[in-house]
């Protein structure tokens, strides 16, 4: 429902509250430098006044633009611009500001982006999503897993504190909660599946997510 309600407003919209030109120059040159290189300051220069953010609900964190086009294609009043760590496009979802970025395949890309996403966009929330590999056999192609947990190969874990109305999961077909698993390679091999399953105790594996949370 929430992206079924994707509304008509312009970023730009919201964003703009101007009540004199000098402003408006003031917030444009904010924008515009927040990912650039700064300046060498010179002895006779002025303070650089703080930095101006933009308002954001959710920045969604994906690796691939296969993974991302399904919710590209229901960003309103988009705006697109590319930067070292990834694609950005800025826009709304059910009327509110939202950032989707496509950060590269694997965990240093992944942090990397992440980073990048946080300090510039302050996401009230950051939403790390994409194709996983199921390692258990309740998973099929088209299922969802939220991850209530996400874990490297190490052990580590991070929990993502989900909180999700009971009778809506269960109404639900075809959506998991459970463990993510992060690894560093594509897992192709069913018994290298079932044995990632076993002994890490995870529904599906992907190569990004305990990155984005770490991170977080």
């Amino acid at each position: 429902q929430y992206l079924r309600d994707a509304a008509q407003n312009k970023l730009r919209d919201v964003v703009t509250d101007i009540t004199t030109p000098a402003r408006s120059a003031a917030n444009t040159a904010a924008v515009s430098r927040a990912h650039s290189k700064p300046e060498s300051p010179t002895t006779d220069s002025a303070p650089e006044a703080p930095t101006e953010f933009l308002p954001c609900h959710a920045a969604f964190l994906f690796a691939l633009s296969i993974e991302s086009g399904g919710l590209t294609d229901l960003l309103q009043s988009a705006e697109v611009s590319r930067h070292p760590h990834g694609t950005e496009r800025a826009g709304k979802l059910a009327g509110r500001e939202v950032v989707i970025v496509e950060g590269g395949v694997g965990q240093k890309a992944a942090a990397r982006a992440t980073a990048e996403t946080i300090k510039f966009y302050r996401p009230n929330c950051v939403i790390s999503a994409g194709f996983a590999g199921g390692l258990d056999e309740k998973l099929r192609r088209g299922h969802i897993l939220m991850a209530d947990e996400v874990i490297n190969l190490a052990g580590d874990t991070v929990k993502t504190d989900l909180h999700l109305d009971q009778a809506s999961l269960a109404a639900t077909k075809g959506l998991h909660i459970g463990r993510l698993l992060t690894v560093d390679s594509l897992i192709r091999e069913p018994a290298e599946r079932r044995t990632l399953s076993a002994q890490h105790a995870a529904l599906a594996c992907d190569m990004e997510c305990f990155s984005v949370a770490r991170v977080c």
